[in-house]
């Protein structure tokens, strides 16, 4: 049987360019992925290297304290540094975020805002000194300049 070129579908180079750039991102997306992954990873090592650090500072204190409307929070102080962690905080509404401040003769310096993690947050305070608190409220997204609520719980030194 003859075969009429008119039935046969032609392959132009517009089928091979979607097929060459559909490879290409089948591809890309994994190696993406990846570098995620090690960018995390790398996150996460850091992190866990400046606990270390902080933990074998001879000024370090370890302060625990149960947070009233559920979680509890952890944090490490010394005379140059703090670390600050709270699990199982319930999340805040979807416009309000954790802030952590650093409180120093009764006047709150911004350390941050901090993103949950299922509960979860950490947050590092590199302008800590001896007589200093930390403090977390509650503020809209994004933080403010100054605390706009009560702190949710205060840890200082004993």
């Amino acid at each position: 049987m003859p075969v009429d070129e008119r039935s046969t579908p032609r392959r132009g180079p517009a089928r091979w360019y979607a097929l060459a750039a559909a490879v290409a991102i089948g591809a890309a997306v994994p190696g993406a992925l990846l570098v995620q992954q090690v960018n995390h990873t790398r996150q996460v090592q850091a992190e866990q290297q400046q606990v270390a650090d902080l933990l074998t500072d001879p000024s370090a204190v370890l302060v625990h304290q149960d947070v009233a409307d559920g979680g509890d929070v952890t944090a490490i102080l010394t005379d140059t540094r703090a670390v600050f962690t709270a699990e199982n905080l319930p999340d805040p509404d979807d416009d309000r975020v954790y802030q952590l401040w650093v409180v120093r003769e009764g006047q709150p310096l911004s350390a941050g805002v901090m993103t949950s993690d299922d509960g979860t947050v950490r947050q590092f305070a590199d302008d800590f000194a001896p007589g200093d608190a930390l403090a977390v409220t509650v503020e809209p997204a994004g933080g403010s300049e100054q605390p706009t609520s009560d702190p949710i719980v205060v840890l200082a030194a004993a």
